[in-house]
């Protein structure tokens, strides 16, 4: 969800939009499984308190706004959300897939020189650590079905794990270590940057 709303604001900050056809139908399914419209979703999402949003949003971006703002608000929501949408997960996959897919051809199309979509999620390194265990070893699977490049930041006990969730992962995952941006200078304000880096 996060996903889709992230490069949905991405790409209509572009001038750019998702293929009609493709939208309505990601849209109707998450209707009828969560039992959201666009009244609904209009009443409890605050335009001026998410800045992704404008009133030219499409609904799936008032909605995914929507539902992330009530997983972040109580166990019991999350929880609600979680089992209605893991009802028809695949259907999940495979819709996000083909709108990224269009997202990727959409780029390509206006900016030629494009190399795809890159996604990183950043602070995953500092979730407790079973929520990490959770993640990273159950599921693995879906992290890397998405049609895109995602760089994930993983908390070093889960590298160092005897479960070995690298085992997890097809292909050839790359572990990047740290990498210095900066030039740190105790008496400078504004750092240079660590060209290598």
């Amino acid at each position: 969800m996060i996903v889709i709303k992230q490069v949905e604001f991405e790409l209509r900050k572009l001038g750019l939009t998702f293929n009609q056809d493709l939208l309505k139908s990601f849209e109707s399914w998450f209707k009828d499984i969560t039992q959201e419209n666009e009244q609904s979703v209009e009443k409890s999402v605050n335009v001026e308190a998410e800045a992704t949003l404008s009133p030219t949003a499409p609904f799936i971006a008032k909605l995914m706004v929507k539902l992330l703002a009530q997983i972040k608000g109580s166990d019991k929501q999350k929880t609600t959300i979680r089992q209605t949408l893991e009802k028809d997960l695949s259907r999940l996959k495979s819709d996000t897939n083909l709108l990224l897919s269009d997202a990727y051809a959409k780029l390509r199309q206006k900016f030629p020189q494009c190399k795809g979509l890159l996604i990183i999620f950043d602070n995953l390194d500092r979730v407790p650590p079973v929520v990490a265990e959770h993640l990273f070893f159950d599921y693995a699977a879906q992290m890397q079905e998405l049609n895109c490049t995602i760089i994930y930041t993983v908390p070093i006990s889960i590298l160092c794990s005897p479960k070995n969730p690298l085992n997890q992962f097809d292909g050839n995952p790359h572990i990047v270590p740290m990498i210095n941006i900066y030039e740190f200078e105790r008496h400078k304000c504004d750092l240079d940057y660590n060209q290598t880096g």
